[in-house]
């Protein structure tokens, strides 16, 4: 996984902890140890183009994972 990403998603699993959100922070943490870039939503997430903390990239997937 790419660092920054990592650090990021970590950051925002502990967010989510802190603020009563166990599933989330459980579900960004298992991303972390799963995203790779064999898949269409490992390589869009690893090769984010932007910010992922001012695109909310991890609430994004936790988002999009929640719809499915």
């Amino acid at each position: 996984m790419n660092e920054r990403i990592a650090l990021y998603f970590e950051s925002m699993a502990q967010s989510c902890g802190d603020m009563g959100s166990p599933f989330n922070a459980k579900v960004l943490r298992a991303a972390i140890n799963v995203l790779g870039g064999e898949t269409a939503t490992g390589q869009r997430i690893l090769n984010w183009p932007g910010d992922p903390q001012a695109d909310a990239l991890a609430l994004r997937l936790a988002g999009g994972l929640h719809s499915l």
